[in-house]
């Protein structure tokens, strides 16, 4: 506890000190944390945020607070213990809690989420300055981070602690640089809190430190001699996050012992034929085919190997072993059949952005060494590379944006918005059931639910007894939304296992508020709609539905016609 208190007392002495003398740094810092928090918070108000992962961080924040640790109940189904240690280990939430009790909602994790990627720019400076000497360029590095695609991705997508990795690990690489080894060991605990898999990476840059020193490392083992702190202290990263992967893997075993049956995770690798993050699976090494696990979607990948390196430049393929760890992560999403793990706008950039970017301030200095005969040829050279890494990675970053988050919040968003927020305010201590991107908006609550879509892992009739449970425990209020969008083809199975649920629950719900396709069922209410206003629906579920099949029948009052 007293090296965490000194590192961040020097922090905050370091800190100071720089805002004050690079007050532009800070500027670009601002301007980003205020945009982000903007297209964050526009996104979630116009529904494209999901239970997967903000409602479920959220309730988790919230029932931490009172009184479950980290409880949520959207994956219930294959967590019956309703802890996120049950699934992974994050205790980087502990940090956090204080900040989320300030105002318990969901759009506080959107804004904590872009102020710690934000903050990353701090770091990716201190390392220019450090390696480069030269203010300008460190401006330029610290620039290009924050307009990194795979940084803008993490921070687009819901909430994820993965967010808070690269800041942790940008600051862990510094202090290492700098030979400052207790803060060091402060941000590689802090980076290893925030999810169990950066051990992996962690681990990766030990032995990247290794290769790095590899003459060094080899002239101790010849002659014997002690080695020199670095070299030491890389070996103990290894071996740190070998044993907080290891130790990891037991508490979520601790926390989930007996996964249902009925839900089988199916494994990102399944192509490969086991797992390289699960050993008790490496035993079917052999099973699958590389060649294949390689070769599936292999054109996307080529693509998320160029939106990795080319919005640096390529400066980070000139110092692959400070690249190391992002290589490692590179390698297994190359194996894997798993699309978010090669894609830009998805939470596990995290484990390839901070290396990526330190490698290619270290590569930088590599070829500023190539060049240093003719310094003016340079600085042109310069100049033109760093507004063309800026452009590419604009091109890339607007290329992620969400679907129709152009059209801001539309008028149907804003009415099931205020609908929410009239049912929270009526009835404060009503439980609710309703689909997935609905969820974040009522997750501030022990017993609000979700109905999740069908997951390729869901045994088919464990899905619809599943389904049934939730409605078979009685909500007090179980919120749709019909409204043609584009949410509606991937929320199929929701709704007609939801309205197959309602019809048999007919005689226990009344149709509460019908408004512009956005459907509220109360419990025990058999009165007149509060609210009605009509709306036409276009049925896109043709291939799941069978010919004789009577849709949603019992379920709309008889006197509409829909």
């Amino acid at each position: 506890m007293n090296a965490i208190a000194a590192s961040i007392a020097k922090l905050r002495v370091l800190g100071y000190q720089r805002l004050v003398k690079n007050w532009p740094l800070s500027a670009m810092v601002l301007g980003y944390i205020v945009f982000l928090s903007a297209v964050s918070l526009v996104r979630h108000f116009s529904f494209q945020s999901s239970a997967w992962d903000l409602g479920i961080f959220d309730q988790a924040c919230f029932s931490t607070l009172s009184g479950r640790l980290f409880y949520y109940t959207a994956e219930l189904y294959a967590n019956p213990g309703g802890s996120i240690f049950g699934v992974h280990f994050s205790p980087i939430l502990f940090v956090v809690i204080p900040f989320y009790a300030i105002l318990r909602n969901p759009s506080t994790l959107l804004v904590i989420q872009s102020v710690v990627v934000g903050v990353g720019a701090y770091p990716v400076f201190l390392i220019s300055q450090h390696v480069l000497k030269n203010q300008k360029l460190s401006y330029y590095f610290a620039l290009l981070y924050l307009v990194y695609p795979h940084v803008y991705g993490i921070n687009i997508f819901d909430f994820h602690t993965d967010a808070f990795f690269v800041p942790l690990a940008l600051f862990a690489a510094y202090f290492f640089l700098k030979g400052n080894w207790k803060e060091y060991f402060v941000f590689m605990l802090l980076g290893l809190s925030t999810k169990e898999s950066m051990a992996i990476v962690f681990a990766a840059f030990g032995v990247g430190q290794l290769l790095t020193a590899r003459h060094e490392v080899f002239n101790v083992i010849r002659s014997r001699n002690y080695p020199s702190k670095r070299i030491l202290v890389a070996a103990m990263t290894i071996i740190v996050s070998v044993c907080w992967f290891l130790m990891a893997r037991l508490i979520i075993r601790a926390f989930n012992p007996n996964p249902p049956q009925g839900f089988a995770e199916g494994s990102p690798w399944s192509l490969l034929g086991f797992s390289p993050l699960d050993p008790s699976s490496w035993l079917n090494a052999g099973q699958g085919s590389l060649l294949q696990a390689v070769g599936y979607d292999f054109q996307s990948k080529l693509f998320y190997l160029v939106t990795i390196f080319a919005p640096l430049g390529f400066l980070s393929l000139f110092q692959l072993t400070e690249a190391l760890p992002a290589i490692v992560w590179i390698a297994l999403a190359f194996l894997s059949n798993y699309p978010p793990y090669y894609q830009i706008g998805f939470q596990y950039s995290a484990l390839v952005a901070p290396f990526v970017i330190f490698a290619a301030i270290k590569g930088f200095e590599r070829v500023q060494l190539l060049l240093k005969a003719d310094s003016r040829r340079t600085g042109k050279l310069v100049r033109r590379l760093f507004l063309a890494c800026v452009l590419v990675s604009l091109v890339l970053s607007l290329q992620s944006l969400p679907p129709n988050l152009q059209a801001i919040i539309s008028s149907h968003d804003q009415k099931l918005n205020a609908l929410i927020m009239q049912i929270q305010t009526s009835f404060p201590n009503a439980s609710i059931l309703t689909q997935y991107d609905i969820f974040p908006h009522v997750s501030t609550s022990l017993i609000s639910f979700v109905v999740p879509p069908m997951f390729s892992a869901f045994n088919k009739s464990y899905y619809a007894e599943y389904v049934q449970s939730l409605f078979d425990s009685r909500p007090d209020f179980i919120i749709l939304d019909l409204n043609p969008d584009i949410r509606t083809h991937s929320l199929r199975s929701t709704h007609l296992y939801s309205f197959e649920n309602l019809e048999r629950l007919s005689s226990d719900y009344g149709l509460y508020i019908s408004s512009d396709g956005i459907f509220v069922y109360r419990h025990n209410f058999h009165g007149e709609l509060i609210v009605y206003e009509p709306f036409v629906l276009t049925l896109k579920y043709d291939f799941h539905i069978d010919a004789n099949m009577v849709l949603f029948n019992g379920v709309f009052p008889e006197e509409r016609t829909m």
